[in-house]
């Protein structure tokens, strides 16, 4: 997907999506009209039924592959990893509990 396909809003890209905090924060962002996002797996099994929108594009990731996850191409505004830091400041809460 490239930059400028759904508009010019953010694009945000977030690595292990299928997990409790990236699904609180792909619905968190999809409440807002001017957000893209592009949502990591590594197997197809681990995609949410639930969790559909026409602004969601999910994408395969092997995060061993010493190539980058996410091309140039797809300009992404935000790469957000849940695995580091604190992403409760993002949702003002924390989405697990």
């Amino acid at each position: 997907m490239s930059k400028g396909t759904t508009g010019d809003g953010m694009h945000i890209a977030i690595l292990g999506a299928p997990g409790c905090v990236g699904q609180s924060l792909i619905k968190k962002f999809l409440e807002n009209p001017e957000y893209t996002i592009i949502a990591s797996y590594r197997t197809e099994h681990e995609i949410p039924k639930n969790v559909r929108d026409d602004r969601l594009v999910w994408k395969q990731v092997n995060l061993f592959d010493p190539a980058i996850p996410f091309s140039a191409e797809e300009s992404e505004d935000l790469l957000i990893d849940p695995h580091r830091g604190n992403q409760a400041d993002l949702l003002g809460h924390s989405p697990c509990f």
